[in-house]
């Protein structure tokens, strides 16, 4: 009897030794499998954001230098398009059709370069006191330009180039004029009108990502080309003075700054040095960043991943 009761004893103590143990098993390896996880874990996602910021920084160069390129070309098209009807009046001026000042040739001279060149407007010559002598507009209702900056300059013995104005019919355009010299005298001031709506079309043209944009603006800060022509006719500000100062300090640039909505922007400029305008391309820097915070996004999923697999498999081999 007394033997009998003294097995129970020893079996009840060994139990309940062999349950301590157990329980406390159980919760060392438990606790020893996460941190043996989150030590695994640990280097992927270290891995996993250095890549992402290195891909991040990467990926803003790449779109600047995308940016650049857009701008360059844009400027170089713009260039080429004010030289062009520029070139055909410095021409002009020293033919002897036009130096001569006999108003029946210089009609004639005027009327042919309009109606084969698609950049003018109007062409006309004034006197060296500012008086209409021809026009290449038979409808021309202005006959003194005396007060006009254009003829003050010219007359003065420069070129002259003006700022973005807009006709009846809503149309960009602006003033080139230049001096007629005959035998080292002023005698007369050769002006053009010249269309800008082919640079608006060229600037509707350009496409960047999503919700990106182009634009055309002066160094005094004058819209002149826009996605939304009414910004332009309405000579909305689109973006701060203090900005386009540093757009306009170098031939090339890129910045970010923060928009007229608030709304944090990446800005890459070219400089159109002759005419103090600049080509602006701007996109939401969330959106040029979009593929990196995906990718950073698919790395924080899969280091998870290999967590909760980690932990499945050393719970069902503990189960074993």
């Amino acid at each position: 009897m007394l033997r009998t009761l003294i097995k129970f004893i020893s079996e009840g103590i060994s139990d309940f030794a062999k349950s301590i143990y157990n329980r406390i098993s159980t919760r060392l390896s438990t606790r020893l499998l996460f941190t043996l996880t989150l030590l695994a874990a640990l280097p992927l996602i270290m891995v996993g954001v250095f890549l992402t910021s290195v891909t991040r920084e990467s990926l803003l160069e790449y779109v600047k230098s995308q940016h650049i390129e857009i701008a360059r070309r844009a400027n170089n098209e713009i260039k080429l398009f004010l030289e062009t009807p520029i070139k055909t009046l410095q021409f002009l001026r020293e033919t002897r059709d036009i130096s001569g000042m006999i108003p029946f040739e210089q009609s004639l001279m005027l009327n042919k370069v309009r109606s084969a060149d698609p950049y003018f407007n109007r062409i006309i010559i004034i006197d060296t006191l500012g008086t209409l002598i021809t026009s290449s507009d038979f409808d021309e209702l202005i006959t003194n330009y005396d007060q006009e900056e254009f003829y003050k300059i010219s007359a003065a013995g420069q070129s002259y180039f003006s700022d973005v104005m807009f006709n009846e019919a809503k149309e960009p355009y602006v003033i080139s004029s230049h001096p007629i010299r005959r035998f080292d005298e002023i005698v007369g001031i050769l002006a053009g009108e010249i269309n800008l709506t082919n640079i608006w079309d060229l600037v509707d043209e350009i496409l960047v990502g999503e919700t990106g944009s182009a634009f055309i603006i002066s160094k005094n800060s004058q819209l002149i080309a826009h996605p939304d022509k009414r910004k332009v006719l309405e000579r909305v500000s689109v973006i701060d003075s203090n900005l386009v100062v540093s757009f306009s300090d170098t031939s090339e640039t890129s910045l970010t700054f923060t928009s007229l909505d608030n709304q944090l922007m990446l800005g890459t400029s070219s400089y159109l040095r002759p005419y103090d305008w600049i080509v602006l391309i701007q996109q939401p820097v969330d959106e040029a960043y979009n593929v990196a915070t995906r990718m950073l996004y698919q790395v924080f999923a899969f280091v998870g991943l290999v967590i909760m697999i980690a932990i499945l498999l050393a719970y069902l081999l503990e189960k074993r």
